[in-house]
Formats: C-alpha cells, structure tokens, sequence
C-alpha cells in the first residue's frame, strides 16, 4: 500500500486497516524529514472566530440549535481572548470553556446530520475542524501549547486559539511500536541524533549512511554574482543569463536542466534563449499541463 503519511499516522483519518493488521507489518517512510513537520500539524488544530461567524449565515431556519451552539463558540472564544493580555500569548493548557462549547456544537453537528438536513460547504468545513480542535483537545499534552492571536477590540476583532503540538516524537512512539519493522529513509536525515530524537525513533536504531554513486570530481558548482536575480531586477537579468546558459552549452554539448522559481521567469528566459539562438533544441514545461502533457514532455528525456 502507498499513501501519504496521515493514513498511518494521523489521529483522525488513519485507517484502521493499519491497527489491525499493525503486527505483521513494515512501514517504508521516504523521505521522512517531511515526517517531523507533518506529524506536529496532524496533532494541532485551531478556530477562527471570523470563520465561526461566516458560517453562522449558512444555517437554515430548521437549524437553529446548530446555530445556537456555533453562538457558544464564538463567544467562549472571546471570553478566553479578552482574559488574554497582549496580541499573542502562550497557555500550557487548553481553554477548557472552548472545549466545551466546541464539544456541544459539535453534538448539534452530528444531531443535523442525523436528521437528514444537508450541509452547505462552508458548514461542512466548519464541521471538521470542530471535530479536529475536539480529538486534539483531548489528547492535549505537556507538548502542546494553547497559541490565542488576536487583532483589534472591536465584535469585528480577529481572533484564532490554535493548540500546537510542538513536538509529536512521542506520539510517533507509539504509532510506530503498533508495527512489526520499520524502515526510515531520505536524504537529509543528518545529523543522525537529532532525526532520531525528533522521529520518536530509539536510541539504539540501526543507521547506515550512503556515499553518494558519484565522484566530487563530476560536480561542478559555480557561482554567478553579477547576476541579480531578485524579483525587481528580473527583466534586467534574462540576458545575462541568457548568455550563461549558452556559454555552459558551448563549453561542453549535452543535455542541460535549467531551473527557476516561477513559470514565468522561466517562459521570459526560455523565450529569450529561442530567439537568440534559435539552432539550440529547447523544451520548456507549461503552467496547467495536462497529464499528457506532462508525459509527452517526460518522453523527451
């Protein structure tokens, strides 16, 4: 089976085909530095007082509880803001009074859900990050912070309570000793120790480090200064880097990628690099590609 990490990981949306067969299973995890930032966000939520209110508008005649329950929110929230000095403080402990408005609304979620009424999208989203702020309410532990950012002091007043995880190599711990074997890998997981603590991994895990399938003496790394590439000076450089794409060709022929960090910068350079020198075979890919496309451009290499 391949799939993204929160299937195996994530409390919410993990499948429980993993539990049940957890014993005679081996997890591959590419690319796993990824892992470190992934699993503290599967294990934070947050609400947006503004968004609570945005959806209050949703709700239709024949939902009134719901919309009394989402008042609750929005109020638990700003009383939880105005005890909250400052713009942005640190608790390490969880509203209580918002969990509990949160755990009644979500109630009448599942109550409007039962009674067959349709959901608008916004509520549906609504929803979900209710029942998410809930389950990591409860698993709230010394390793999460309760963050309240608020702007103004106005009923308009910009407020989110979010309640990050901080570090979730603990809760890693455990989804890992759930499997029979697992296997990390990437490569960038140095230094070692660090990845090691970070991943919930013991201290006694077999590493190894591979050397890299090619000579030093076949990289080539060179820097060109004159060029400012910063994006006000980007139309000053398409020329020279024009001629530096040409003059590496001219060096020595065979088949070079160029890279950049917009689709655009790259159509303004590659369309310059055409004209120029209309005899150099170039590709370029496109913004919005279909899959054919998108194959039909692999195929070239």
């Amino acid at each position: 089976i391949i799939c993204d990490y929160n299937y195996v990981f994530a409390p919410l949306v993990r499948l429980t085909h993993f539990t049940e067969n957890s014993g005679r299973q081996l997890v591959l995890i590419d690319e796993a530095h990824n892992l470190i930032d992934r699993a503290r966000s599967m294990y934070s939520a947050r609400l947006d007082r503004n968004d609570l209110k945005q959806t209050q508008r949703d709700c239709r005649p024949d939902q009134q509880l719901l919309l009394k329950r989402l008042r609750s929110v929005v109020r638990a929230v700003d009383r939880w803001a105005k005890q909250i000095d400052g713009s942005e403080s640190a608790c390490d402990t969880a509203p209580a009074s918002i969990g509990r408005a949160v755990s009644r609304c979500a109630e009448a979620f599942t109550a409007s859900y039962e009674d067959g009424i349709p959901l608008t999208d916004s509520l549906s989203e609504t929803a979900r990050e209710l029942y998410r702020y809930l389950v990591i309410d409860e698993l709230f532990s010394p390793q999460h912070r309760a963050i309240t950012i608020k702007k103004g002091a106005t009923k308009a007043s910009y407020v989110t309570v979010q309640l990050r995880c901080l570090n979730a190599a603990e809760k890693l711990k455990q989804s890992f000793k759930q499997f029979h074997s697992h296997v990390v890998f990437s490569a960038t997981l140095r230094p070692s120790a660090f990845y090691l603590e970070s991943l919930g991994l013991p201290g006694n895990t077999c590493t190894i480090s591979l050397p890299s399938p090619f000579e030093q003496t076949q990289q080539g790394s060179f820097l060109c200064n004159w060029v400012d590439t910063r994006y006000r000076q980007r139309e000053n450089s398409i020329a020279p880097i024009v001629e530096i794409i040409h003059e590496v060709y001219s060096a020595r022929r065979g088949n070079y990628q160029v890279f950049f960090p917009s689709y655009a910068y790259m159509e303004s350079v590659h369309n310059a690099f055409s004209k120029r020198y209309r005899k150099i075979p170039t590709i370029a890919q496109h913004k919005g590609s279909s899959e054919t496309e998108r194959r039909h451009f692999l195929d070239h290499f």
